[in-house]
């Protein structure tokens, strides 16, 4: 929609959308950045300046790896929370209170 304009539209002016979405750790991200580079390719036989570049091929990479990354930071925080919950307080022989996963 953004291309059928009649004023002159520059790749650069993807940019920005494009890295959003990939920088988000949306599970989806992904797939919007691969729509987005495959309109551009679409669109780049009637629009060559608007071909995909390298930032914009390489933002499938990275939002793959910043939802990666936010899946396990995820997981981290959770098993901390769950670490916490599994801790028992036992009395050894002696009456000293020590602690236990």
């Amino acid at each position: 929609r953004a291309v059928s304009s009649s004023s002159a539209t520059r790749l650069d002016t993807f940019h920005p959308i494009i890295a959003a979405w990939s920088l988000c750790e949306f599970e989806g991200a992904p797939d919007r950045v691969q729509e987005w580079n495959k309109q551009l390719s679409l669109v780049c036989a009637s629009k060559p300046h608007l071909k995909p570049d390298l930032d914009t091929l390489s933002a499938y990479v990275i939002a793959w790896k910043n939802v990666q990354a936010g899946m396990m930071a995820r997981l981290v925080q959770n098993g901390e929370s769950s670490s916490e919950a599994n801790i028992v307080s036992y009395s050894d022989e002696s009456g000293n209170a020590s602690r236990m996963l």
